[in-house]
């Protein structure tokens, strides 16, 4: 390699380790030695936590998925990891549910196997800081590819560590592996398309295959629809503009899809298989054409804070899904967008701008979804079409570089173009805020000091491209402390700090229910004060026969029903509730799922054969059980119909009796008696005594 290569390798690997270090000083309250950015303080909203810590206490309450869902899935992927291998079977919710997919992590992604070696917290901490700085630095190598020079690409990377919506979700671990994970998709899909090889092929299926392995559907959906329309659109320019020949590049395309698909199939043909076996198979079309973010709310690109944050335990004319959502990648990365429109001899930055227009177009607009909804196959799978906001930062802060870089080449075309979107911006922060002075009630002085913190930023990244006629290098300094200025403004305050000893403290709830073993079943209100959230459970290791999935199986669903029909709710909010009332809590259903204790936030009129374990904050009560797994003395074959009519039936007794589907012949046994012998990740093993043979009926497989 020559000098200049050498030079140039260094250069890079400063650059990244410059990410690296302010992406760890950001998080460093939240991961330092002893804290964990989990947001364990968020468990506080009900019982037992908040008579525990005196009342609610959360940091950020909007990010309580973190705390009640994806933290405890990571902690069970760890203990499974560590006792064997990538487990199948997760026998802890719902009876029993898959591993892959789950909606929270992946077990097959690399990066999340950090949890077999050191502790969840730990684990967690690195997980969301890596992908942070991977995210950062995709930035920079895309804006590289795109032929810009590295200050003004690294600056762009910069920046994507204040997009908002990839800090307001990164506590999601699998939305930020699919959110981080586009620009190099993009970057591979480039090299391909521009300079096909044989490498570049299999660079692009390694890239697509991890992203595909780690990501969360619903983003990585929409990732990938950004990377085709990214495809296509350099394939025509290159063919028209460039008079290049397009067969190797759709060539190499195709061979490096192929390659990812093979690689992620783990996940990828699961996950398809799945579909028509659960409850959410199809969203409405209004999950889409009903869920884009409000026109007002665009002047949040300038002012982050324009509605509240979660943060200052404020949230104004918006909600809570929306605050996640949000258009800001930087005062300074809009700014310098403008720029770009005005840069000369600069093609990629119509490819760029196209993506930007695209990505704000849907997150802002309905109708765009009517059309994609009925035409594009797999699009009625998902809402909340704001979230097509998480592919803004891929395109915007690329295009940003494009503005960087000319405003310090001294194009006068760019300068004027970035002095007419300074002009702009201070307009429309100074009309918002005056709108908003005549709304009574709202937040004068709140909102007032985000403006005027905006109109600063719009000032001094004005004042840099001014600077950069006669010093460009001061303009270059100027420009790089508004993007720190803007991370250390808004990045750092969306994190806990949450003391590891106190996170996910030691319950009566979860000490009687795993001494008892079986499972849990919640009791009473379905929409207040919830004992026991759903899926924290699995955080301690309990089992329990409700819980929260977002593949909420059909048939399980259809199950619980039977026990005490709710209705919609498992279909709308992807939960099983509370048993409405205690006289339903003898279904002998629920002896067919070993419950063995039923836990409620408020005291129930139960029969004196469920004595109290537990008086307050959560009430436990003792339910008798026949066990994990009984020798039913007949068995018949039987149709779905047929077995569905048996499980229906009230006087169905599940010791006595089953109907199973595909048994090849009847069986006629007697009693018998199981002990248990051990268990695997996927398995158990049982010693069966019954002389007279039987069926072995086992809870929760």
């Amino acid at each position: 390699m020559r000098r200049s290569g050498w030079r140039g390798l260094a250069l890079d690997a400063a650059g990244a380790s410059a990410y690296l270090v302010v992406a760890g000083v950001s998080l460093a309250r939240s991961v330092r030695p002893g804290r964990t950015l989990v947001p364990a303080d968020v468990l506080t909203q009900g019982p037992p936590f908040r008579a525990l810590a005196g009342g609610f206490h959360a940091h950020n309450p909007v990010v309580s998925d973190a705390s009640s869902q994806f933290f405890p899935w990571f902690r069970f992927l760890g203990n499974a990891l560590r006792h064997g291998g990538i487990p199948q079977w997760n026998p802890l919710l719902l009876g029993g549910v898959r591993v892959t997919p789950n909606g929270y992590v992946s077990a097959y992604y690399p990066p999340t196997w950090l949890v077999r070696w050191l502790s969840p917290f730990d684990a967690y901490n690195a997980f969301v800081l890596f992908h942070l700085f991977l995210g950062a630095l995709g930035i920079y190598v895309f804006a590289r590819v795109l032929g810009v020079r590295r200050l003004p690409a690294w600056t762009a990377g910069l920046l994507a560590l204040a997009a908002a919506f990839w800090v307001h979700w990164s506590l999601h671990l699998l939305h930020l592996v699919a959110m981080v994970g586009l620009p190099w998709a993009l970057v591979a899909t480039h090299l391909v398309i521009t300079r096909p090889t044989a490498r570049r092929a299999a660079g692009l299926g390694a890239v697509l295959g991890l992203w595909w392995l780690g990501g969360n559907p619903q983003y990585l959906y929409f990732g990938t629809l950004a990377t085709a329309g990214y495809a296509v659109a350099l394939i025509v320019r290159d063919a028209r503009v460039e008079r290049r020949r397009v067969g190797a590049a759709a060539l190499g395309l195709s061979a490096g899809v192929a390659l990812g698909f093979l690689l992620a199939a783990p996940v990828v043909l699961p996950t398809v298989g799945l579909q028509p076996n659960i409850l959410r198979e199809r969203e409405p079309i209004t999950s889409t054409t009903r869920t884009h973010l409000p026109l007002r709310q665009a002047v949040r690109a300038l002012v982050p804070d324009a509605t509240g944050n979660p943060v200052d335990h404020f949230i104004y004319a918006s909600t809570e899904e929306f605050s996640m959502d949000s258009p800001f990648v930087g005062v300074t990365a809009v700014l310098l967008g403008a720029a770009a429109l005005g840069a000369t001899r600069r093609r990629a930055r119509w490819l760029l701008l196209a993506g930007v227009g695209a990505a704000v177009g849907l997150a802002f607009s309905g109708p765009p979804h009517w059309l994609l909804y009925h035409v594009v196959p797999g699009y009625d799978r998902f809402r909340g079409s704001a979230r097509w906001l998480a592919v803004l930062p891929v395109f915007a802060l690329p295009l940003a570089a494009i503005g960087l870089e000319a405003i310090l080449d001294g194009e006068r075309r760019a300068r004027r173009a970035l002095t007419v979107g300074a002009a702009a911006a201070l307009a429309v922060v100074a009309g918002w805020y005056a709108r908003e002075l005549l709304v009574r009630g709202a937040p004068h002085a709140y909102l007032g000091r985000r403006a005027l913190v905006a109109a600063g930023f719009v000032v001094a990244v004005a004042t840099a491209a001014h600077l950069a006629r006669v010093r460009p290098r001061a303009a270059a300094g100027v420009v790089v402390l508004c993007a720190l200025g803007e991370i250390a403004l808004n990045t750092p305050r969306w994190y806990p700090s949450v003391v590891e000893r106190s996170a996910y403290p030691p319950v009566a709830v979860a000490r009687i229910a795993a001494e008892r073993g079986g499972r849990i079943v919640r009791a009473g209100d379905r929409v207040h004060d919830v004992v026991f959230e759903p899926d924290i459970p699995l955080a301690y290791a309990v089992d329990e026969a409700q819980g929260l999935d977002t593949y909420f199986p059909r048939a399980y669903d259809r199950y619980l029903r039977l026990i005490d029909d709710y209705g919609r709710l498992a279909l709308d909010t992807n939960a099983a509730p509370p048993v409405a009332g205690p006289e339903r809590l003898g279904s002998r259903l629920l002896d067919a799922l070993d419950v063995r204790t039923v836990i409620s936030s408020r005291r129930l009129p139960t029969p004196p054969d469920y004595p109290v374990l537990a008086s307050g904050p959560a009430f436990v009560y003792a339910r008798a059980s026949a066990g994990p797994a009984i020798v039913v003395a007949t068995a018949a074959g039987a149709t779905e119909r047929q077995m569905w009519a048996s499980v229906a039936d009230t006087g169905w007794d599940p010791t006595r009796t089953a109907a199973v589907m595909r048994l090849r012949r009847p069986v006629h046994g007697g009693p018998g008696t199981v002990v248990a012998a051990g268990a695997g990740l996927d398995h158990d093993r049982w010693l069966v005594d019954a002389p007279r043979g039987g069926f072995l009926r086992v809870s929760g497989r």
